[in-house]
């Protein structure tokens, strides 16, 4: 048996899916031409830059780079609620991190993690000011994401 009937069924199936992403691809650009040219310039550069330096360190340097796109990114959840992608991918690297075991002795070494905890404590009483349940759980995801970024 030749592998020339394996690869001809592959490039089939790569054609497909090329076919289909940029069926997708046309079809949001006349939705949200501006959030899909965002994200089209983050999926190459995701694709550079987890090529280069691997998945871990390439998706930080992803969030890194993504930071002036979060609002274009945005995905409107209720109307006044934004989800952010890039903060998923920095919470989801916060995760990694943790499972990982790199967060145990951060907490001591760190002082980026220090400054970061120290905001926290600062702004925490804020919390208790909120006029409405949705802006204290505003300012917790804000701080949240704030460590999450010292801590990564």
């Amino acid at each position: 048996m030749t592998n020339e009937g394996s690869a001809g069924r592959w490039s089939a199936v790569h054609w497909i899916a090329v076919a289909a992403g940029l069926l997708c691809i046309s079809l949001s650009v006349a939705v949200a031409p501006l959030a899909t040219a965002a994200a089209v310039v983050a999926a190459t550069a995701a694709v550079v830059l987890i090529s280069r330096f691997g998945p871990l360190e390439g998706l930080w340097y992803l969030a890194l780079a993504a930071v002036p796109l979060r609002h274009p990114l945005a995905v409107d959840l209720h109307g006044t609620v934004s989800l952010f992608p890039t903060d998923l991918l920095l919470f989801c690297l916060l995760a990694v991190a943790a499972v990982n075991g790199r967060l145990r002795g951060l907490a001591r070494e760190s002082l980026a993690l220090k400054l970061g905890l120290a905001l926290f404590i600062l702004s925490f009483p804020g919390l208790f000011t909120a006029t409405r349940v949705f802006w204290g759980v505003a300012s917790i995801y804000r701080i949240g994401l704030q460590l999450s970024a010292f801590a990564v």
